[in-house]
């Protein structure tokens, strides 16, 4: 027992126990804290009305949340990029001297061409003007992924792929002058690259957020 001088009451310290599930409990709180801002920052998973995240969480704002989502965010764009630098340099050293190689008969094939135009040959001829727009594309989807309040993963995910497409191929543009291409599906008349198929899934994405899921995402903010 413990016992109070000044009240002259005794009391029963605290159990072991009992410390352990004070312990459990504050562990429980950090672990579902530290998931809730994971899902937040990456804004995948939606926080339910239900959900056992606490309520002070659940919005996952500030400098420090701003700032690790751009951190991820030019992260992946990063890595996209990487990816299609290093197929393309693979393709230059492996690819260039033999020409193309058959992957599936009649179906895929992997064709050398060094494109001067835009994505699947058109503009052909016109780099600067391209390296020009392409800058001023890039630009405006950096603005507009930092700026914009109101994203979800579709259309935060689109502006990453779009933006890594057309650096990935504005690199080859000042480097060399042209773009290498070296995926050719062989019902489909144009040769393309990882690049072409970043800013076109990108595209299709942003299309779809735009029309069918932007207003729904600003309403439900509004609220």
């Amino acid at each position: 027992l413990q016992c109070d001088g000044s009240s002259g009451c005794c009391a029963q310290p605290p159990t072991q126990g009992a410390g352990k599930g004070r312990s459990l409990a504050i562990l429980d709180r950090e672990m579902r804290l530290y998931t809730g801002r994971l899902f937040k920052i990456c804004n995948f998973l939606p926080l339910s009305k239900n959900s056992k995240i606490p309520v002070e969480i659940a919005p996952f704002s500030g400098y420090k949340g701003i700032f690790l989502l751009s951190i991820l965010i030019l992260l992946l764009i990063a890595v996209l990029t990487a990816v299609d630098q290093f197929i393309k340099m693979t393709v230059i050293t492996n690819l260039k001297p033999i020409g193309s190689v058959t992957c599936i008969p009649g179906l895929l094939e992997f064709r050398y061409l060094e494109n001067n135009g835009a994505a699947f040959g058109f503009f052909a001829g016109l780099s600067w003007l391209l390296i020009i727009l392409t800058i001023g594309l890039m630009a405006a989807l950096l603005v507009f992924l930092f700026r914009y309040k109101h994203h979800t993963w579709m259309s935060r995910t689109s502006c990453v792929l779009i933006i890594a497409g057309g650096i990935g191929n504005l690199i080859d543009r000042f480097i060399f002058g042209y773009v290498v291409d070296y995926i050719h599906v062989l019902f489909f008349p144009y040769v393309f690259n990882f690049a072409d198929c970043c800013v076109v899934v990108g595209a299709i994405l942003f299309a779809v957020w735009y029309l069918f899921f932007k207003d729904k995402k600003e309403a439900a903010d509004k609220k």
